[in-house]
C-alpha cells in the first residue's frame, strides 16, 4: 500500500513534464539499442593492375618505294634473240638455244672475213662521242678441239683499224690491228686455272685522248673472282678513236678447225657496270638482287646512305628481263619488293634510290589498342612492306594471337594487300588477303605468343594508283588457348595507308 501511494505521487510530479518525458525516454531506448552495432573502421585499398598483353612501339621507318634514277648502259643485250641494230664483218653469226650462262646465246664461227682476217659483230651506232667506256661480255668455246682468240673489238670509223682484246690459251691478251701495220701485240697475261668448258667474263675499260689510248682489260670467272688483268697504253701508229663497239673471233688454226664461240650478258656502260648502286638505303638494311628465273644474284648489307652491290657474276641480270630487288629489315620481317617490268632490266651501272616511309601511331589506354598511318605504294611495281604493330606477353603463360578484318573504308577498289602474323620462329600461314579491295580472308592464323615473348604483325600492299587513302578497322584478339578456346580478349587495331 505504501508503495502504490509512493508510485502515484511520482506519477502526478512528472505529469507537470510529461512532454519532456516521451522526449528523453525514447532517445534513452535508441543510444541502448544502436550500442549493440558498434564495429572497428574496415579499410578497403584498390589497386589497378595493367593488362598482361599490350601493344609496342612498330619500328618507325620502313622501305616505301623504290625507283631506278639513272641508266649508265648504252647498249645491252642478252642475246635471247638476234639483236636489232647489229651487223657482222665476217663469220658466221646465230642464236643458240639454251647455250647461253642463262637461256640463249649468240654462237660465231670465223671465216676469215672480218678486219684482219678474223670476224667480228658490232653494234652499228657510233660510239666516237665518247672518250671513255666499259664493255664486257661472257665467252665460252662451243667445243673444245682447238681454242679461237675470242673476245671484244673496238673497232675505227672507217672499219680498218681495231684494238682487239681477247682470251685465248689461257691468256689475256690486248692486240691491235692496222690495214696498212698488221698485228701488233701489246700486252698479255695468264689466267689463273684456265678451263677450256668454262665460262669467262671478260671487262674492258679504255680511255681515249688525243695523245694516247689507255686499255684495261680484266678477266673474271663466274662466282666473281678476278683470274686475270692486264693493260696497254696505245701511242702512235696504232692510235685511233674507237668508233664501234662488237665481238671478236679470230681462229689461226691453218684450216679453220677451231672451235665456234658462245657469247652472253653483252654490256656497253659508260660507269662501271660490274656494280649496282642504292642510294638511300639506311644503315642495316638488306639488298637483294634477284633474276627472272628465281636466283640470287647477290646481296649485301647497308653500311650507310649509298651503297654498291657486286653483280659481276651476271651483268645482264637472268635472260635480260624482269628480275626484282627486295630491300628491308636484315630479319627480313618488314621489305620493300621492287619488280622490274618485264619490258625492263637490271644491268651494272644502273642506280636505284630508295624513299622510306615514316609510320604514325598512336595508343589508347593502357596501350589496349593502336591507331596506325603509313604510305604505301601507288604502282603495282613496289610492294611495301613494314611492321603493323607489336605485342608483348607480360602473364605468366604463354598465350595465342590472331587478327581479324572487321571493316574498310575509304579508295578499297585499288587496294592490295596482305597481312600476317608472327613470332621469332613461326610465321602465320594464313593471313589477312585483300586483291582489289575485295576481302578474300579475313583474318590470319593462330599464333602462340611464349610468356615474355611477342608476336609482330606485317603488312605488305600497294594502290594501284596514287592518291588513294584507305581505313582498315581490325580487331586483335588473344586467347589462353587457340581457337578461341579459354578466356579471350579482343584489342582494337586501326590502320589508315595512303599513296
Amino acid at each position: 500500500m505504501i508503495v502504490e501511494i509512493l508510485w502515484k505521487k511520482i506519477v502526478k510530479k512528472m505529469n507537470k513534464f510529461k512532454t519532456l518525458a516521451i522526449l528523453i525516454v525514447p532517445l534513452v531506448g535508441l543510444i541502448a539499442i544502436a550500442s549493440v552495432f558498434v564495429y572497428d573502421p574496415v579499410q578497403i585499398n584498390v589497386k589497378p593492375t595493367n593488362p598482361s598483353i599490350k601493344f609496342q612501339a612498330p619500328p618507325p621507318s620502313y622501305p616505301m618505294s623504290l625507283q631506278r634514277t639513272s641508266r649508265s648502259a648504252i647498249c645491252y643485250t642478252d642475246f635471247e634473240q638476234m639483236p636489232s641494230g647489229w651487223s657482222n664483218i665476217g663469220g658466221n653469226w646465230s642464236i643458240s638455244p639454251n647455250e647461253g650462262y642463262k637461256g640463249n646465246a649468240l654462237y660465231g664461227k670465223d671465216n676469215d672475213g672480218g678486219i684482219g682476217h678474223a670476224s667480228q659483230y658490232y653494234w652499228q651506232t657510233s660510239i666516237s662521242n665518247y672518250n671513255s667506256l666499259w664493255v664486257s661480255v661472257k665467252v665460252k668455246l662451243a667445243t673444245t678441239n682447238h681454242d679461237v682468240y675470242k673476245g671484244i673489238a673496238l673497232i675505227d670509223s672507217n672499219k680498218t683499224q681495231l684494238y682487239e682484246i681477247s682470251i685465248y690459251n689461257g691468256e689475256l691478251y690486248i692486240w691491235g690491228y692496222s690495214d696498212k701495220l698488221g698485228w701488233n701485240q701489246f700486252n698479255n697475261f695468264s689466267i689463273s686455272n684456265y678451263n677450256v668448258n668454262n665460262w669467262y667474263i671478260l671487262v674492258v675499260n679504255y680511255v681515249y685522248a688525243s695523245s694516247g689510248i689507255s686499255i684495261s682489260a680484266y678477266v673474271y670467272d663466274t662466282s666473281g673472282a678476278l683470274v686475270a688483268s692486264t693493260s696497254a697504253t696505245i701511242k702512235g701508229r696504232y692510235l685511233f678513236q674507237p668508233s664501234y663497239v662488237g665481238l671478236e673471233i679470230d681462229d689461226v688454226t691453218n684450216n679453220l678447225s677451231g672451235s665456234g664461240v658462245y657469247f652472253d650478258d653483252f654490256i656497253i656502260s659508260t660507269t662501271d657496270p660490274r656494280y649496282v648502286n642504292f642510294l638511300n638505303v639506311p644503315q642495316g638494311y638488306k639488298i637483294e638482287v634477284w633474276d627472272n628465273l628465281g636466283n640470287l644474284i647477290n646481296s649485301t648489307i647497308s653500311t650507310g646512305d649509298n651503297v654498291q652491290l657486286y653483280i659481276l657474276s651476271d651483268i645482264v641480270v637472268g635472260t635480260g628481263s624482269g628480275g626484282s630487288i627486295i630491300i628491308g629489315s636484315n630479319a627480313g620481317k618488314y621489305t620493300l619488293n621492287y619488280t622490274v617490268p618485264s619490258t625492263d632490266s637490271i644491268l651494272g651501272g644502273d642506280t636505284y634510290t630508295l624513299t622510306s616511309g615514316v609510320l604514325s601511331f598512336s595508343f589508347g589506354a593502357n596501350k589496349t589498342s593502336i591507331n596506325v598511318s603509313a604510305a604505301i605504294s601507288g604502282n603495282t611495281y613496289n610492294i611495301t612492306g613494314f611492321i603493323l604493330l607489336s605485342i608483348i606477353n607480360t602473364d605468366s603463360s604463354s598465350c595465342y594471337a590472331i587478327l581479324f578484318l572487321n571493316n574498310m573504308t575509304g579508295n578499297m577498289g585499288s587496294l592490295n594487300a596482305n597481312i600476317a602474323l608472327y613470332n621469332s620462329t613461326y610465321t602465320s600461314s594464313n593471313y589477312i588477303q585483300i586483291s582489289n579491295g575485295a576481302i578474300l580472308s579475313n583474318s590470319t592464323g593462330w599464333v602462340s605468343i611464349p610468356l615474355n615473348g611477342y608476336v609482330n604483325a606485317t603488312f605488305s600492299g600497294f594502290f594501284t594508283q596514287s592518291s588513294q587513302q584507305a581505313t582498315l578497322y581490325l580487331q586483335l584478339g588473344y586467347c589462353m588457348m587457340p581457337n578461341n578456346q579459354g578466356a579471350c580478349v579482343f584489342y582494337p587495331v586501326q590502320i589508315t595507308v595512303n599513296s
